[in-house]
């Protein structure tokens, strides 16, 4: 299989494709074909040396990704061969309260990453897309709900709290929304108008 691994030290022009023998799925392990990843600013800040300044080197890079189920390991029950499947941005964190060694267990800093045509990972590291979701699509979600996850618990919002919901990001802020309801907190969220909309500056088109 072919991965995009960064070796032997930080740097954009230490990023490399390189081949790997193909994963084999363990006790546990599904084997997932990766069908569409996507991009974070955080991969950038871990080429860059600006993330991780522990990262092991060589490094297989990328925190999120959608594919499809090829093989599962011995003692697998949620997952069959054909299941759409996206990875968990922190595997090793299922529910309840964070620990620091679930927050050390991230996907192309703390262990290798799934910017690779295969991939093999414990069967809590994944969640079934639905049905109505492209693989481009889903592999958009695994960070993005992190980040609104860790904007609500950062701030220290329990059952009660208000939070106000800025709109910086579609993405975010719908998390951020879920998260507040899922929470039992109250959420508002400023009216946008067509003058608040309205661009300040002119910005000259290129011819």
């Amino acid at each position: 299989m072919k991965a995009l691994v960064i070796q032997p030290t930080f740097g954009l022009e230490n990023l490399a494709v390189v081949d790997r023998p193909d994963p084999t799925p363990g006790p546990g392990q599904v084997l997932v074909r990766v069908r569409a990843i996507s991009l974070n600013f955080r991969d950038l800040l871990l080429a860059k040396g600006l993330y991780n300044p522990k990262l092991q080197f060589p490094r297989i890079l990328g925190s999120d990704a959608a594919g499809e189920v090829v093989a599962t390991g011995s003692g697998v029950t949620r997952f069959n061969a054909g299941d759409r499947v996206a990875n968990c941005f922190m595997p090793d964190w299922e529910d309840g309260p964070i620990s620091d060694a679930a927050a050390k267990s991230t996907f192309g800093s703390d262990r290798d990453g799934v910017f690779a045509e295969l991939v093999a990972v414990e069967e809590r590291a994944l969640v079934a897309t639905p049905a109505h979701l492209t693989f481009e699509e889903a592999a958009t979600l695994p960070c993005a709900a992190v980040t609104a996850w860790n904007a609500l618990t950062t701030a220290g919002t329990s059952a009660g709290t208000t939070v106000l919901l800025q709109g910086t990001g579609a993405f975010p802020s719908s998390r951020c929304n879920s998260r507040t309801h899922s929470a039992h907190a109250h959420s508002l969220r400023p009216a946008a108008t067509r003058s608040s909309l309205a661009p300040r500056h002119s910005v000259p088109q290129r011819a």
